[in-house]
């Protein structure tokens, strides 16, 4: 079979790409209602980056400065005050030294927690943070070594089981361990030696108490004699009351917040490009979302075609069992093709195409076999949703989209898989 059997001859009508233009096509309507001191993102030097309100967000791997498109994350709030000024956090057997480093924003706030010469924990810890049983709270930090490699975030032990820490080597890069109420770990490099370390924890009752960032001197040991001028830099803190981080929301006397990153195209900058008797989707993108995590709550978006409503669209999202779904629903029937597709799990590259007929819809995912159905009615839409299930602020990617495109006709099943490929 020949190059032009395999891929497709007819040009897409919609050819979007985020990660290479870094700017959004003007037929596309996006806002994002935020408030505190700023929205952020990676640039291509791997420095924090701050955004206004309604400005999209075009993310980038910390490491190699590679752009991953389009930044689409749901409501979030940073429940911590003062994250980048530990010197209005209470301190024990210890000081901070404000403004004494080179932050991951390339500016001079970041603050050093110095040990003292005593024995006991060295530590920072922040109050009045309220716990509800039952519903997880992710903390997150920038932290660089500075005499000491380790440290660990801790919850207090009244609202967690006992010993509940997640332990960080920032020599090496790593998670040590996690032990008690907190739950997962992870951590993640960033320029000039810099860490962003975060830890998912389980309160078992409900109540106000503190969340803690404390060092360590060898192993796990944090009850330890300080020589008086080991410690770490810290900058950025963070804690969200969901099961994952997301980007960075930086806070002073009060809390930061974020809304939904909103994208759509309707009306004629829809209808333009839009074919309803046939057409095809691809998309490429990535989830910030741990697989273990997606459920029947967590179904992380990539695109849906919608009237606005679940009753009518075609689409693609993360679903359970490390999955793609893609759905084809007109009044409210799903004809599929409604199985999942196992995928490389987070970065996809997912397609959907649908028409009437025997074996219209097909649907492949980095370059499976096409998965069939036989839609006998399409949906009437209106409306593309980039990152977000067909209706409200449920189902957000959390990741990046870097390209998305669109073929006014159904592309052969040869061509579905090998464009995923």
């Amino acid at each position: 079979m020949s190059i032009s059997q395999n891929f497709p001859n007819t040009r897409p009508s919609l050819n979007l790409n985020f990660a290479r233009s870094k700017t959004l096509d003007p037929r596309i309507t996006f806002s994002r209602p935020q408030t505190g001191n700023g929205v952020t993102y990676v640039g291509e030097d791997g420095l924090i980056k701050y955004v206004s309100a309604d400005e999209p967000r075009f993310d980038h791997d910390p490491e190699t400065g590679e752009c991953l498109g389009l930044l689409v994350e749901e409501q979030r709030s940073n429940l911590l005050t003062y994250s980048e000024q530990f010197d209005n956090w209470t301190v024990t057997n210890g000081s901070i030294t404000p403004n004494i480093a080179t932050a991951p924003d390339g500016t001079t706030t970041a603050d050093k927690l110095v040990e003292n010469s005593s024995t006991g924990n060295k530590e920072v810890n922040q109050g009045n943070v309220t716990y509800t049983s039952g519903t997880s709270l992710t903390i997150s930090c920038f932290a660089k070594a500075a005499g000491r490699t380790r440290f660990r975030f801790a919850g207090t032990s009244e609202r967690f089981d006992s010993g509940t820490n997640a332990y960080f080597d920032l020599s090496t890069g790593t998670v040590v361990s996690t032990t008690g109420g907190m739950t997962s770990a992870s951590i993640t490099p960033y320029p000039n030696g810099w860490y962003r370390c975060t830890a998912t924890m389980l309160p078992t009752s409900s109540g106000t108490s503190n969340v803690f960032i404390t060092l360590v001197n060898t192993g796990t040991t944090s009850n330890y004699t300080g020589d008086g001028s080991s410690g770490i830099y810290l900058w950025g803190a963070q804690l969200e009351r969901k099961l994952f981080a997301t980007s960075y929301m930086p806070t002073s006397s009060g809390q930061g917040d974020r809304g939904v990153d909103n994208a759509y195209m309707t009306d004629d900058n829809f209808s333009d490009w839009y074919n309803q008797s046939e057409g095809t989707f691809y998309a490429n993108s990535t989830t910030n979302v741990s697989p273990n995590l997606f459920s029947g709550s967590i179904q992380p978006a990539i695109l849906y075609a919608t009237d606005g409503t679940s009753n009518n669209r075609i689409g693609m999202f993360y679903g359970p069992v490390n999955s793609i779904y893609t759905r084809i629903v007109s009044n409210g029937v799903q004809y599929g093709p409604s199985e999942s597709i196992i995928g490389s799990i987070n970065t996809t590259k997912s397609i959907i195409s649908y028409k009437t007929g025997t074996n219209g819809g097909g649907a492949s995912i980095n370059g499976s076999v096409v998965k069939l159905s036989t839609p006998n009615l399409l949906p009437a839409v209106n409306k593309l949703v980039i990152g977000i299930q067909a209706t409200s602020n449920f189902g957000v990617l959390n990741g990046t989209i870097s390209q998305l495109t669109y073929y006014p006709t159904r592309l052969t099943n040869a061509q579905l898989q090998n464009l995923t490929k």
